[in-house]
């Protein structure tokens, strides 16, 4: 049986939080606006399940290596290196 660890994207949790909500700011007055999207956003209305581990929790030891290898890219090509 192939050694695992927990997922570094979801931390384990299996889902995520919908990609066109993770990197947006939100201020205490978005959620004082919308009390139900708060309540949503904190219930995990919007989350989705985790492309990474695929909903599994964890990923095996070759997974974690290309996702860290993937990740170190996309971070070299958005800072233009």
């Amino acid at each position: 049986m192939a050694r695992v660890v927990v997922c570094p994207d979801c931390k384990g949790e299996g889902k995520i939080l919908t990609p066109s909500l993770r990197n947006v700011a939100f201020t205490s007055e978005d959620f004082e606006q919308d009390p139900d999207f708060k309540e949503q956003m904190l219930g995990g209305y919007y989350d989705v399940e985790c492309p990474t581990c695929k909903g599994r929790n964890v990923i095996t030891i070759d997974e974690r290596k290309k996702y860290y290898d993937n990740e170190e890219g996309r971070l070299e090509r958005e800072s233009g290196y």
